[in-house]
């Protein structure tokens, strides 16, 4: 049994002469498209959207074709001047470009998706709406950022491939009952020095370990603190960590191997799959504030600030301490 054409190409002229052939020889589409060796729908679909079986022209439908897929096409809010219109009256309102979307549509009348509202807004040649973003989208953003989710699993081009997202993690990581997970980052100081510090809390008894990074927060540089740091963390406490899709994480392969330490990392923007982590920055950045020159910082000054955040009592640990329940898990 011949295999069908894979999608993603359009049909040629010669394929819909072929078409137009079968017609006339009564054929189902089913059958011509196995001929052609394409899907049956895309055979009844190409028929049906130019005129039908009694009225199909190989040469008509080829010239649509060619029209249809010639770029860059028109803004529809730019042809059609009442819908563009409309999704103006919704912006002006204080309506969001899905929300204009979803009352075009529950009117019954012509329609757009909120993509294409929110691309003529930051296209510099649209001129139908005579808004800019800042006068009607929340962010006010003036540019229009890059969507990191659409980018595939498994494929970044600051890690490699190969990587592991945090959907793989084990369960055991995820609900927080077994010791010896970690969340891992960065808290950078000012541009212009490169310092950095590495942090690191354990899942289950939020004990912070932070480590200086005294060259820089370059992939090298966090390679050689994470094996300093976990190479002295005892290795029933050293079983998975979590970090984001950052440039530093480069070299996560060398890590691994070296510590034989699975490595997992958070979805693009997303840093709420490390909360922990995020929420011990949050408390660091009182006394290493944003903008800071951490190089004046030794490390028993660093040492100083996580010995009061891991010995405090914590409403989470029954008014325990972090330093005390992890020691309590060490040797368990």
């Amino acid at each position: 049994m011949e295999a069908i054409r894979m999608a993603g190409r359009a049909l040629c002229l010669d394929e819909r002469e072929e078409i137009r052939a079968g017609i006339e020889a009564g054929h189902p589409a089913a059958v011509i498209a196995r001929r052609l060796r394409r899907h049956p729908t895309t055979v009844s679909r190409e028929i049906r959207r130019n005129g039908g079986r009694d009225t199909y022209r190989a040469v008509r439908a080829q010239r649509r074709c060619d029209h249809k897929r010639r770029r860059p096409k028109p803004f529809k809010l730019v042809t059609d001047l009442k819908l563009g219109r409309r999704v103006e009256g919704g912006l002006r309102r204080g309506f969001s470009p899905p929300a204009v979307a979803a009352l075009l549509r529950a009117s019954g009348g012509p329609t757009v998706v909120h993509e294409t509202i929110y691309r003529a807004l930051y296209s510099p040649v649209f001129r139908g709406i005579g808004l800019l973003p800042r006068h009607c989208l929340r962010t006010r953003r003036p540019k229009r950022r890059r969507n990191d989710r659409r980018r595939r699993s498994g494929s970044n081009w600051r890690l490699g491939r190969g990587f592991r997202l945090i959907d793989e993690r084990p369960e055991s990581a995820s609900d927080r009952q077994q010791a010896g997970h970690w969340e891992g980052d960065l808290l950078l100081g000012t541009r212009a020095s490169h310092s950095a510090m590495i942090t690191l809390i354990e899942r289950t008894s939020r004990l912070l370990i932070v480590a200086k990074l005294p060259s820089g927060s370059g992939s090298t540089e966090v390679r050689d603190g994470l094996i300093d740091v976990f190479g002295a963390i005892p290795a029933n406490m050293r079983r998975t960590l979590t970090w984001d899709q950052g440039s530093e994480m480069h070299q996560w392969r060398k890590v691994e191997d070296t510590l034989e330490l699975p490595i997992y990392f958070c979805h693009p923007s997303c840093p709420w799959e490390r909360g922990s982590n995020e929420n011990a920055n949050r408390q660091l950045r009182y006394w290493f504030r944003k903008g800071t020159d951490i190089g004046v910082y030794s490390q028993s000054d660093i040492d100083r600030v996580t010995f009061i955040l891991n010995n405090q009592p914590r409403r989470l640990l029954g008014w325990s301490t972090s330093a005390r329940r992890y020691g309590e898990l060490a040797v368990l």
